[in-house]
């Protein structure tokens, strides 16, 4: 369905920019990493995910309560209706996949390039599967908790493998909650402008 597919990569297109500041961060980390022994790489990884993360949540809060409104101005009440909530749900996944990029990046930097490979290799079929499942039983929406879904995963393995998950992970929840309780004011407030500038102030 042509429509389906414009509803879910509109959105898309659209929060996966917010994954620019992670993008930019680890590019810069990855020399470091390279260049440093493990204690020192992994000391610095745990700091960046601290700076990502205070960066990070406040975009994506305010991108999860300004999404509908936006999306209303640029391409139209109809079409923002049936969009946003997939584009909540995105937000929230990107944000994943953005911390994940400090694990990643240490391990391609420490010299680790094949566990990352084979990770996303095993993932692969896990998100054919749960994309499916997804979309046959919630539709788009479903889609997107499946990406969510796949991008939690595959963080918690990054963090695991890179060995920071121990020192990430209250941080990491913290965090999440933020983001997560960003979702669900969403979610409640519904289409009310008024409200959600409020919600964002």
């Amino acid at each position: 369905d042509v429509t389906a597919v414009a509803l879910y990569n509109v959105p898309y297109q659209l929060v996966r920019r917010m994954n620019i500041v992670s993008g930019a961060l680890t590019r810069s980390l990855f020399p470091r990493f390279s260049s440093q022994s493990p204690t020192e790489a992994h000391h610095l990884g745990v700091r960046a995910v601290s700076s990502l993360s205070v960066l990070t949540i406040p975009l994506i809060a305010l991108a999860m309560l300004g999404l509908y409104p936006f999306m209303v101005l640029w391409v139209g009440h109809g079409f923002a209706h049936r969009s946003s909530p997939v584009g909540e749900i995105l937000l929230l996944s990107t944000w994943t996949s953005g911390m994940a990029f400090v694990p990643y990046a240490l391990l391609q930097g420490q010299g680790r390039p094949r566990t990352v490979a084979m990770l996303h290799l095993a993932e692969t079929p896990l998100l054919v599967g749960a994309v499916w499942l997804g979309v046959h039983y919630d539709g788009l929406q479903g889609a997107a908790w499946a990406m969510l879904l796949r991008n939690l995963a595959d963080s918690l393995a990054l963090f695991t493998f890179a060995g920071m998950l121990r020192d990430c992970a209250i941080k990491l929840l913290k965090a999440f909650a933020w983001i997560a309780i960003s979702l669900v004011v969403s979610r409640t407030i519904g289409p009310n402008f008024a409200y959600r500038i409020i919600a964002a102030v």
